[in-house]
């Protein structure tokens, strides 16, 4: 017995000792992606620490992340008060906004922003993106933080999966806000738990080796599909949670929209697109049925990517994740210069 418990403790300290030099021997060998740390953000929920830097690096990703002073992925810091003659355009979404799997300069509103200056209106913007934000996240957000900032234009960015990100039934959110309907129509906030992360996985995260194979190499999300087979709701299907679902996003876009509208701000919903015309057709319609009957003004990129698409084999999209590559975001980008031109134009205001 004693030879055998001598055995085990052998075998144990050998395996950390390969464990910890394999750890310090790895980022020699190859780069590693950088930790990215989350912490609470009251009334939101959840949001990036602000003010860390570093490399995004996944399966045919290898991209630079600034997350500013203010907590949002973008080189720009962000300042309450307006430069005169400098317009003012904040987006709003999840992680195609938050874009930490292209370049800083390679985000749709990087090009739209050049893309702007080229056209002679000086612009600043300020992007606010945060992974796993659906339409209650987002209509938050932008009572909460982006008015801080008197924006001229409001750019929400809606794709396949906000509607069940959104929604109570479909996909319940620990750490970030949502909302549900009253018996009579009004917006009923939920309560959201104050985000912390366990002692252990703050300690997995801060491992190279664990980065490495459970992130940069995916083996996380091939765990997560082996114990999950159907994975989590993208989009919300049919049935009476999904009309819930759809009632609440129409809700908060509505209000989102009076809000902007009180202080003169144009409010521009961008559906997510595709170079396929039939992509979540479902979704697409049924967020093209609101603006219809909210008369919310909606652009839909996808015959911009269908040109772009003309000839050319590469994808628009990341291989395997989903996101746009940098060709992507200089699709939609590019869509957007004249639209957002003309919203700044009608506003009628050049900085304050």
């Amino acid at each position: 017995m004693k030879k055998a418990l001598q055995i085990v403790i052998v075998i144990a300290v050998s395996g950390m000792a390969t464990l910890l030099a394999v750890e310090l021997i790895l980022p020699l060998v190859v780069r590693v992606t950088d930790r990215i740390e989350y912490v609470a953000v009251p009334g939101v929920g959840l949001g990036l620490r602000p003010n860390q830097e570093g490399r995004f690096i996944r399966e045919g990703v290898d991209a630079r992340f600034h997350i500013n002073g203010s907590g949002f992925n973008n080189p720009v810091e962000y300042a309450t008060a307006r430069t005169p003659g400098v317009h003012r355009v904040a987006v709003v979404g999840d992680s195609f906004v938050e874009a930490f799997h292209v370049n800083p300069g390679e985000t749709f509103y990087a090009v739209l922003d050049r893309g702007l200056e080229a056209r002679g209106m000086r612009t600043e913007m300020y992007s606010f993106g945060i992974s796993g934000f659906g339409t209650s996240q987002v209509f938050r957000i932008v009572d909460d933080t982006v008015l801080r900032y008197a924006p001229d234009v409001v750019v929400y960015l809606f794709v396949r999966n906000d509607v069940s990100d959104s929604s109570p039934c479909l996909d319940r959110a620990d750490w970030t806000q949502q909302y549900d309907l009253t018996e009579d129509g009004r917006l009923q906030a939920l309560p959201v738990a104050t985000y912390s992360e366990a002692w252990w996985k703050d300690l997995l995260q801060r491992s190279r080796l664990f980065r490495y194979f459970f992130y940069q190499r995916r083996l996380l999300e091939r765990v997560r599909a082996w114990q999950h087979p159907a994975g989590g709701p993208i989009a919300p299907g049919s049935g009476a949670c999904a009309d819930r679902s759809w009632r609440i996003v129409e809700a908060l876009l509505v209000e989102m929209r009076r809000r902007l509208a009180e202080r003169g701000v144009p409010f521009l919903v961008v559906w997510q697109g595709d170079a396929d015309p039939g992509y979540a057709s479902d979704v697409r319609g049924g967020l093209e049925e609101i603006a219809r009957r909210q008369h919310l003004e909606l652009v839909d990129p996808s015959p911009a990517f269908v040109a772009a698409a003309a000839g050319r084999k590469q994808p628009f999209r990341i291989p395997g994740d989903g996101h746009w590559n940098a060709d992507g975001h200089r699709v939609v980008g590019t869509m957007l210069e004249p639209i957002v031109e003309r919203l700044l134009q009608e506003r009628g205001k050049e900085g304050t």
